[in-house]
C-alpha cells in the first residue's frame, strides 16, 4: 500500500510541476521538479519505500520511450539511418569484446 501511495504522490507532483511550469514559463521544468522533490523530502523525512526495479521498468520506462518516439525527428533519422545502425552495431561488438577481455583478465583460469 505504501508503494501505491508513493506512486500517487509522485504522479501528483509531476502534474503539479507541469501546471506550475506553464504558469511560470521562465522556470525550467527539471529544476522545478527537483525543488518539489526536495520540499517533499524535507516535509516527509520518514518515508522509506522500496520500489521493485521490475515494477519501475514496467511503469515508467515504456511511457517515457513512447513519448520520446513521438518527438523524435523522423526526417533526420531516415537521413542518417546507415551511420546510426553501423555505430550501434559497432558499439555492441566493441562493448562485448572489451568486457570479455576485461573479465578474462580479471578472472584467473583454474
Amino acid at each position: 500500500m505504501e508503494g501505491a501511495l508513493f506512486c500517487l504522490i509522485l504522479l501528483f507532483l509531476t502534474v503539479l510541476s507541469g501546471v506550475i511550469a506553464r504558469c511560470v514559463p521562465r522556470l525550467p521544468l527539471p529544476l522545478l521538479q527537483i525543488i518539489l522533490g526536495c520540499i517533499v523530502a524535507f516535509l516527509l523525512p520518514n518515508i522509506h519505500v522500496k520500489l521493485n526495479p521490475e515494477l519501475f521498468m514496467l511503469l515508467f520506462i515504456p511511457p517515457l520511450l513512447f513519448n520520446d518516439s513521438w518527438h523524435f525527428p523522423k526526417r533526420e533519422f531516415l537521413l542518417y539511418t546507415r551511420p546510426i545502425v553501423t555505430l550501434s552495431i559497432g558499439v555492441v561488438f566493441f562493448t562485448v569484446a572489451g568486457v570479455g577481455y576485461l573479465v578474462h583478465w580479471l578472472v584467473p583460469v583454474v
